[in-house]
């Protein structure tokens, strides 16, 4: 199961005073080193959608339609996480519900097919590639090596949901080593994206995990993530950062913030801090 996390950003740190400030607050240093991150992105959304359908033609049994179904409502909390307040206007003129997961709660298994091979339905989907928001890292910290998939919840598209801080969910596990996740991950048809590289300090300050990331070529920022909107609010006022720019989004929306196009990069090393190009794909 999932865990749901809130974090924000702060960009534009001094790393040297930071840590200053959070020695005088007494803060825990939980661990410094860099980081070593494989990404990988899930198939389309669109195409495992069109796998669900393909799949439906030829179930017939209960438990069958419980696969398929389990897998729709994967695909639709995706499409739902991503539509805009116009897109989903659209599809309640069709399905008389703005969020397709309600749309497959009150579907009989028998319907399942018709309703999702509506032509509507269809064209809203078909237009959803690679979910920007949900990935697979594998990520390696002093010698200990996590799988984790990472789903980001945009606040401004979830139902009764008035919050600015960025919603996570996220699922990790320990795993023997990178290679041997990237072989597996590989064999079942994950995309491999980019190689990255940060350090990264984490602090503890009173229950609340602070992070300070370095990557190359851009300014260090602060990661702040709790369970609790009110926590991370305060660490931010202790800290003194509240006249920084506080953003949630993923590190490629930071490194867009200074002109530089993250996924242009196969591999993100520390080295192409001495030569910008060194390992940027053609």
């Amino acid at each position: 199961m999932g865990k749901l996390e809130r974090e924000v950003k702060i960009l534009g740190v001094n790393k040297i005073e930071l840590e200053r400030m959070l020695e005088q607050l007494g803060a825990e240093k939980v661990e410094e080193c860099l980081q070593k991150i494989y990404v990988y992105d899930l198939p389309s959304i669109y195409a495992r959608f069109c796998d669900c359908l393909l799949q439906l033609k030829r179930v017939n049994k209960p438990y069958e339609f419980e696969i398929c179904r389990n897998k729709l409502q994967g695909v639709l909390n995706e499409v739902d996480n991503l539509t805009t307040g116009e897109e989903q206007r659209k599809i309640e003129e069709t399905a008389s519900t703005r969020y397709l997961v309600d749309l497959l709660n009150r579907t009989n298994n028998e319907d399942l097919l018709d309703r999702f091979s509506n032509k509507s339905i269809v064209e809203i989907i078909k237009k959803y590639g690679i979910n920007p928001n949900k990935w697979v890292r594998v990520r390696e910290t002093n010698g200990r090596t996590t799988i984790t998939t990472k789903h980001i919840l945009n606040p401004d598209l979830q139902k009764d949901s008035k919050e600015e801080i960025q919603r996570v969910m996220e699922t990790e596990m320990e795993v023997p080593s990178i290679e041997e996740v990237n072989s597996i991950l590989e064999q079942l048809g994950f995309s491999f994206r980019n190689y990255q590289e940060k350090n990264r300090a984490t602090y503890s300050v009173d229950g609340v995990e602070v992070d300070i990331d370095s990557w190359p070529m851009i300014p260090s920022y602060v990661e702040i993530e709790n369970d609790s909107n009110e926590l991370i609010k305060s660490t931010i006022e202790k800290l003194g950062l509240q006249e920084h720019e506080i953003v949630s989004c993923n590190t490629a929306d930071v490194y867009k913030k200074y002109g530089i196009d993250l996924y242009a990069f196969r591999e993100l090393r520390f080295v192409q801090r001495e030569n910008d190009g060194i390992d940027k794909e053609d």
